[in-house]
């Protein structure tokens, strides 16, 4: 459930201005817990972003690189049509 005031165009516009001071990749996760459990784990050059819930996270990933999602998704969730 979305906690904050992000909406999917705030995540895009944080990625974009992110990318242009640091070439890194970008882990956006669902809520703080996931930003706990993903911190341990990440790689020094990749930088997290809080996504206030899984529609958000979705929605802006849709926006920043639609074409790819739709193949991720078919590799992370392979039985769903």
């Amino acid at each position: 459930m979305p906690s904050g005031h992000k909406n999917p165009g705030i995540i895009v516009a944080e990625v974009k201005m992110e990318r242009q001071v640091n070439n890194c990749s970008f882990l956006i996760v669902e809520g703080s817990e996931d930003i706990r459990f993903w911190e341990p784990r990440r790689l020094s050059a990749c930088a997290m972003v809080d996504g206030e819930g899984k529609p958000n996270v979705i929605a802006a990933v849709q926006q920043l690189d639609g074409k790819h999602l739709a193949e991720a998704s078919r590799n992370v969730y392979p039985y769903r049509r």
